[in-house]
């Protein structure tokens, strides 16, 4: 047997789970690598381009004008934040939007995910929000801030759930953006103490 053979470390054929593997590993270096630099606006494709690759194979057609107007307007509020782990904060949004891209939610989805920390953590209003994107993108970006605000911990009673469909207005797509939300910060949850 040689060495190759045995050694784990050697790659070995790229198979459909491999390939999409490496392609998340290539998005958090590309993420970080477009956002780390003084030109990040330049290398626009480098950071979303994996968000938009996804979401065009579920949706060949899509307008991806609306996800670039998101990207620009997430990443220059969000500059300058940064997450518990070092990284820039921008690297959330842009995790949570491809989770949905490769679920294949529709565009109005992944702007308003690429959005849904913006009027919480920035000077980003609802009203610029409406402005720039329609009102379809506001009501959801409102509907994940106000699920932000329901209390979880008691979340078997039933007032807690009463309190999280009146939040996402009756909008699943409300749920899923905090869903994927959930679901990139429990993946990224080893950076926090355990008692946390």
């Amino acid at each position: 047997m040689s060495a190759e053979a045995t050694n784990p470390a050697t790659p070995g054929p790229v198979t459909g789970a491999a390939a999409r593997w490496r392609a998340r590993i290539d998005l958090r270096r590309l993420g970080r690598a477009a956002l780390l630099g003084p030109a990040a606006r330049d290398r626009l494709p480098d950071a979303i381009g994996h968000v938009a690759e996804a979401h065009r194979a579920h949706h060949p057609d899509a307008d991806l004008e609306p996800l670039r107007r998101a990207w620009v307007l997430a990443e220059s509020s969000h500059r300058g934040q940064m997450r518990k782990s070092g990284e820039p904060y921008i690297t959330h949004p842009l995790a949570v939007t491809l989770i949905l891209a490769e679920l294949g939610a529709e565009t109005t989805t992944l702007t308003a995910s690429l959005l849904h920390d913006t009027v919480e953590d920035t000077e980003v209003t609802l009203d610029q929000v409406g402005k720039e994107f329609g009102a379809e993108v506001r009501f959801l970006v409102d509907g994940v801030t106000k699920l932000e605000k329901v209390d979880y911990g008691a979340a078997a009673e039933p007032e807690t759930f009463r309190k999280m469909l009146v939040a996402t207005g009756n909008d699943v797509r409300v749920m899923s953006i905090k869903l994927a939300d959930r679901l990139h910060n429990m993946r990224t949850l080893g950076v926090m103490r355990p008692e946390k």
